[in-house]
């Protein structure tokens, strides 16, 4: 040999065949085994998918795409083989399933739109799911069926989303809901919107897990006092393993009741819209949560992003409010290196945070740290979808570094555009200059 290959007169040993880099128990093999094969010139090796293999649905011949739902695949050898002869197949795994309200049924595959399943607890406690699967909800209302999320569990939710998967409505929050229960028992005191026994919190989100695209809302636990960190009374919205690898992105989450972390808890959420949503005692927007270009308004309840994480390129509403009709502190107390940056809040915000470039209108006693800034109302008006307003928001074009940990940074959380006249406004709403911008080009042009 020199350099690697083989000099003139040597001796090379080579036999042509079929590489079947399958999953044995997934395929039917005939003619050949899964791995190597040493074939003959005229025998045959035929792949069929193994009953019951929904995952795996094809293969793919030397760069060939093959499925088997309808056809099995062959390969001869040739009579003539040249030394590049024989195949090499693979495995096609979709990753793919699918649940619909209203055609699906329970005991179908899930595997595609035509066998869906009809509950989201069914979809994503099917023993197929894998490790990096997505299951795609179709448009309606999920307010069937639940499950109990861990063992311990008293409060059920209507989806346990299994960890390492993502849940996604194809269609978008305005089409898709998932609807929790009140208390069908005996329900925890006047204040708790019929939280109490018997109730269903919407989603509990496993560790690694993602829910996309939804509206949550009715979602209602226990609301008993004093049960700080019992999982049966938290998150009426979203209750997660882990705020570090949880997430709910683009959903509305609206109409939630529990005693700790109102729309969430132990979650990152992620352009989410938080409305009207109550913790009886705190955390009404979400509790011990990240929150990443997220707009929170209405909501009743004290501390109301209290433990925090991070909150970024957020908007709250003057409508949030404490029990007694106050306004609340928001941001409130954090946790362990919880920070704020480009952020607008009409609530009073704690004086001890960290802040880059936020801005509120009250502040709670002490000295005003760097990175906050407290203007009048006037100077923080925001329109009717929270948007801020032009000449009226100091806000406008203030905020620094990129924009926070969200899907598709280049529109805000109502799908306008980003960024204007060079700069992003803090907050999750950028001001619409559009009309401005029109009526600035119509004074450059005169008619003669």
């Amino acid at each position: 040999f020199g350099g690697g290959f083989p000099v003139a007169g040597a001796y090379v040993g080579w036999t042509p065949g079929i590489a079947l880099a399958l999953d044995a128990d997934k395929y039917s093999v005939t003619g050949g085994s899964v791995g190597g094969t040493a074939l003959s010139p005229g025998d045959t090796v035929t792949v069929s998918r193994a009953p019951g293999a929904v995952r795996h649905y094809g293969i793919v011949a030397n760069g060939v795409t093959n499925l088997l739902d309808t056809a099995a695949y062959s390969y001869t050898m040739p009579e003539t083989v040249e030394m590049t002869g024989g195949v090499y197949v693979e495995q096609v795994v979709d990753p793919n399933w699918y649940v619909n309200p209203v055609t699906g049924d329970d005991d179908n595959t899930g595997f595609t739109t035509n066998t869906a399943k009809r509950t989201l607890a069914a979809a994503c406690s099917n023993p197929n799911l894998a490790d990096g699967d997505t299951i795609h909800a179709a448009a309606g209302t999920y307010a069937s069926n639940s499950v109990f999320a861990a063992e311990g569990h008293t409060i059920a939710s209507r989806v346990a989303v299994r960890s390492n998967t993502t849940l996604v409505a194809d269609e978008g929050p305005e089409q898709t809901f998932i609807v929790g229960e009140s208390a069908t028992g005996e329900t925890d005191g006047e204040d708790c919107r019929d939280c109490g026994a018997g109730a269903v919190r919407c989603v509990y989100l496993n560790r690694n897990a993602t829910i996309s695209g939804f509206t949550l809302t009715g979602g209602r636990t226990r609301c008993r006092s004093g049960n700080h960190y019992i999982a049966d009374d938290s998150g009426g919205g979203v209750l997660g393993g882990s705020f570090t690898d949880c997430f709910a992105e683009n959903c509305i989450i609206s109409n939630n009741a529990t005693y700790r972390g109102g729309a969430a808890r132990y979650a990152t959420l992620r352009k989410c819209l938080i409305f009207d949503n109550l913790a009886e005692y705190n955390g009404a927007i979400g509790g011990e949560c990240a929150f990443f270009g997220c707009v929170a308004d209405g909501n009743v309840g004290n501390n109301q992003s209290y433990g925090y994480r991070g909150i970024a390129d957020c908007t709250f509403g003057p409508a949030n409010k404490t029990k007694a009709g106050a306004t609340p502190t928001l941001p409130g107390a954090p946790g362990t290196g919880g920070y704020v940056s480009n952020t607008v809040t009409r609530c009073q915000a704690t004086a001890t945070n960290v802040y880059t470039r936020t801005y509120c209108t009250s502040v709670t006693s002490g000295e005003v740290p760097e990175g906050l800034f407290v203007v009048g109302v006037a100077d923080l008006q925001l329109d009717d979808e929270l948007r801020p307003v032009i000449g009226a928001n100091a806000a406008i074009d203030q905020a620094v570094g990129p924009v926070a940990d969200v899907t598709d940074p280049d529109l805000d959380l109502l799908g306008g555009q980003r960024v204007y006249n060079g700069a992003r406004d803090c907050g999750a709403l950028e001001a619409d200059w559009r009309d401005r911008y029109g009526r600035d080009i119509g004074r450059c042009f005169s008619v003669l």
